[in-house]
């Protein structure tokens, strides 16, 4: 039996984590021994052990330089033993090029999920490059789940156009998973349902209600992190509090019956890898309304499942979400669209069978 030993930096409730927990389950329903690694006594794992996952804690977030990082990650590699080490993110790679590390046997695959360096600004966005071009060099392979990051891998020298150790795997929603949360009624017009992160724009989002203020809109948004607060005060000042629900973070059950209650999925992201929030949207038949970023723009299909916006002009999302809410023809012809775009492009089974092909490949 062989045993792969997943590493996600940051186990907190979101899009980066569901996939890995996603692909340990899909792994251990498949045979595999799979173990984890992430943040100590985080969503991630707590919830790994609850799908019988060997799960291991590390704090990964004193320093990206934290000598006791690799430290700590040989010592569960040596009492793990795995035939694969599959590192998520640059924060769970950069450990590997530790002097530590680099002498480990044990072949390393190494996923990018979005390449966030480059909306740093300097110096950081070339210290970001740096640790991105020492991660790939320190792989064995690495996949990357977009082909805008494909594109850039290619562009800042991280990736090869003609190398085979590289694949393009996208991520994938378990219709199993989210038909267990039934869409039973409808009682927001707009959801965003996101971490409340600078890069998922969520102030950006009140802006959007802001522009919609004489028609009666109502907004769920959903999600926690260190905007939440400015976010709450941002609505308050635009006068449209009265019409935002706020939940906070949800549990994932929650989270996606909140997702299906809503009729357009709303997703100004400054960038993103290959986001998860609006394929499950589109499972659920609900049209986006989206930044056109990298990543985004190959899940939502301009003008069939929703509509990508060029700029980030909150008249111009309003109106996207006006014509999707008033247009019933048009939301109906998007929501079928939409849903059959996620089962024909992104489903997890199909990522998963990718992941296991690659590490077959590389043990």
């Amino acid at each position: 039996m062989r045993k792969v030993l997943n590493i996600v930096a940051d186990g907190a409730a979101g899009g980066g984590t569901t996939i890995v927990l996603g692909l340990c389950h899909d792994l251990v329903r498949a045979g595999w021994a799979v173990a984890l690694v992430t943040q100590d006594d985080s969503y991630g794992f707590h919830t790994a052990r609850a799908l019988g996952v060997e799960a291991h804690g590390v704090d990964f977030f004193r320093s990206r330089l934290d000598p006791a990082v690799p430290r700590k990650l040989e010592a569960v590699i040596d009492a793990v033993r795995p035939d694969v080490v599959h590192a998520h993110g640059a924060r769970a790679g950069y450990p590997f090029c530790s002097s530590r590390l680099r002498r480990l046997e044990v072949p390393m695959v190494y996923n990018v999920h979005g390449y966030h360096f480059l909306k740093k600004a300097l110096p950081q966005r070339l210290l970001g490059w740096a640790a991105e071009w020492r991660i790939s060099g320190r792989a064995d392979h690495m996949v990357l789940t977009s082909q805008s990051d494909q594109r850039i891998a290619r562009r800042w020298g991280l990736a090869s156009a003609t190398s085979d150790a590289t694949t393009l795997i996208y991520n994938g929603v378990d219709p199993t998973e989210l038909d267990a949360v039934a869409r039973t009624g409808v009682t927001y017009d707009l959801v965003f349902a996101s971490r409340m992160h600078v890069q998922k724009n969520p102030l950006f989002a009140v802006k959007v209600m802001a522009a919609l203020a004489n028609d009666g809109v109502r907004m769920l948004v959903v999600g926690g992190g260190e905007l939440e607060a400015a976010v709450s005060t941002h609505a308050a000042t635009c006068g449209v509090a009265d019409r935002i629900t706020f939940t906070g973070a949800l549990g994932r059950r929650d989270a996606l019956a909140a997702v299906a209650s809503a009729r357009v999925y709303l997703f100004p992201s400054l960038w993103e890898g290959l986001p998860m929030g609006p394929m499950e949207a589109m499972y659920y038949g609900i049209p986006v309304v989206a930044s056109r970023v990298g990543g985004t723009d190959e899940v939502v299909a301009d003008g069939i499942t929703g509509f990508l916006i060029d700029d980030f002009d909150p008249v111009r999302y309003a109106g996207a979400v006006r014509r999707l809410l008033r247009d019933e023809l048009l939301y109906t012809t998007m929501a079928k669209a939409a849903r059959g775009r996620v089962e024909s492009l992104f489903l997890r089974a199909s990522s998963t069978a990718g992941y296991r092909a690659v590490y077959e490949r590389v043990s």
